[in-house]
This record gives structure tokens, C-alpha cells and sequence, in this order.
């Protein structure tokens, strides 16, 4: 575990992931030795794991976990129930093999090779459906949810974070295309709409929601 080798990987992952993964690992690292005899240190151990793996795969957005948790290790207090739980209930980051592809996946879709994620929404759909019928993992995040609207927390489900990659890769895409739409001399609602096209997205539709992708990045 070596802060060194693991800001080296964020720089390969695509998303810009060094920009804006590299403050958590860092404050994970830098934490003091007393830290390591902490009951929940084993949880940032785990975390640290999934921080290094492509954000498409993260299971919920690990990045404001990781913080919130790291802060309060920090000061020396217990995780609070519902983010103690999420990180019990987190399965061991997937392999290298599985990292690989996924990864490469997002480098394509940051390159502006978006036509297999554009022929592909039948696949995040078919995604969605089988996180919805895993009895076991939906239980769990049951109880993470419970929780959180116990404190008045905003729900945070796999179903949810799986969608909000999702619009993360097409905004990805867009920004491409408005890039590609400059070099090509289009301007203006003609850019947009040439966009939109790109993407796949109904051009009778208003240009906000082509706006609101950009937002995102």
C-alpha cells in the first residue's frame, strides 16, 4: 500500500480520475498510525480497494463515502450505522481481468466512441432488472435505506448510481461531439442539435437536457 503506486493508477483511469480521486486517497494514507488500530480501519481498507477500480463499477458513490469516513476515523469516532454498513455489505473490488475492460470501456467513451454506448441502453436496462431481482443485494441496501431516511438522507441505491454513470458516460460523449461540432464550423442551435443526433436523443426535444450533460463535467 503505497501512495505513490496508487496515485500512478488513478492517472490511467479515465474521467479524469486523478483530478478528483487523488484528495481521498492522499487523506487515506496520511492518515496517523493510531489510526490503524481503529475498529473500522479494516472499512477503509476495503474502500482504498474500490477507489482504485473504475467509477463504473462502483456500487454507490464511493468518493463521498470515502470522505465522510475518512474524517470521522480521523477523529478518532465510530462510523455512524448506515456508512458502517455500506461498507460491510461491500463485496471485494472486482479482479484485474474485469477492471481491465471496464476501463477500457471508459477510455473509449472519453475518446468520443460512444456508438456502443448509444446501441447498448438495452444492456444498462437489462442491468437495472437484475439488480432489481437479487433478492440478497437489494435486502442489504433495504437496510441502508432504511436508515438513511431515518436521518433524512436522500436515497442511494445500485439502481440509482448505475444511472447516474450512465448519464456520466453520455455526458463524456457530448462534450466530445460539441468539440467534434467546433472543429466542423457548427454553430449555434445547429451545433446542439447536431449533437443531440449524435447521441441519439430525439432532436424535437428541448436543447436543456443536452445542457444539463454538459453541467455534469
Amino acid at each position: 500500500m503505497n501512495l505513490e503506486s496508487d496515485l500512478k493508477r488513478l492517472k490511467t483511469l479515465a474521467y479524469h480520475r486523478a483530478e478528483w480521486g487523488a484528495d481521498l486517497l492522499r487523506k487515506i494514507h496520511r492518515l496517523p498510525k493510531k489510526a490503524k488500530e481503529h475498529p473500522d480501519d479494516p472499512l477503509l481498507g476495503k474502500l482504498r480497494s474500490w477507489l482504485l477500480a473504475p467509477a463504473t463499477l462502483w456500487p454507490a458513490n464511493l468518493d463521498a463515502v470515502g470522505h465522510h469516513a475518512v474524517d470521522t476515523v480521523r477523529a478518532g469516532k465510530r462510523l455512524d450505522r448506515e456508512t458502517s454498513l455500506l461498507l460491510e455489505i461491500l463485496a471485494e473490488s472486482p479482479g484485474e481481468t474485469t477492471q481491465a475492460v471496464v476501463g477500457q470501456h471508459e477510455h473509449e467513451v472519453q475518446r468520443g466512441n460512444y456508438e456502443h454506448l448509444i446501441h447498448a441502453a438495452h444492456k444498462f436496462a437489462s442491468k437495472e432488472q437484475d439488480l432489481e431481482h437479487c433478492d440478497e443485494l437489494m435486502a442489504e441496501w433495504r437496510k441502508v435505506t432504511a436508515l438513511h431516511r431515518a436521518r433524512g438522507i436522500q436515497k442511494q441505491g445500485p439502481k440509482l448510481w448505475m444511472n447516474q454513470m450512465q448519464r456520466r458516460e453520455q455526458a463524456e460523449s457530448a462534450r466530445r461531439l460539441v468539440e467534434q461540432a467546433k472543429a466542423k464550423g457548427i454553430k449555434g442551435s445547429k451545433r446542439d442539435y447536431w449533437v443531440m443526433g449524435q447521441l441519439g436523443l430525439d432532436a424535437r426535444t428541448d436543447t436543456s437536457r443536452l445542457r444539463r450533460l454538459l453541467k455534469m463535467l
